[in-house]
């Protein structure tokens, strides 16, 4: 079985994605109704004397995605890492910062 995205799953376990119909002109009122419970993980990493709130969301089923919290007024503009599990997404964030936090020596 390969990965099914969170609308596929949904789908499958008969969550109902829209109701009525949205082109349905005569119809005084539209609603559609996606109920989504998608689990976030949320870790704390201290790199280079620096915190760093990192969160953890499902791409797929065995898929996740690790990216800095945002924060009201903080620019993101750093890539999302990819694991199969929360924790090795995570992993893989933290691994980066760490690289890029490190000091680099001259070359002489």
């Amino acid at each position: 079985m390969g990965d099914l995205t969170l609308i596929e799953t949904l789908k499958t376990a008969g969550w109902p994605l829209s109701r009525p119909a949205s082109l349905d002109r005569f119809s005084r009122s539209h609603t559609i109704n996606i109920l989504l419970h998608v689990i976030i993980h949320r870790y704390e990493e201290h790199i280079a004397g620096r915190t760093y709130q990192i969160e953890v969301s499902p791409v797929s089923a065995s898929r996740w995605r690790a990216q800095i919290t945002r924060r009201p007024g903080m620019p993101t503009s750093l890539m999302p890492f990819y694991g199969q599990t929360p924790d090795e997404a995570a992993r893989e964030l933290s691994k980066w910062l760490s690289l890029v936090a490190a000091p680099t020596t001259a070359n002489t």
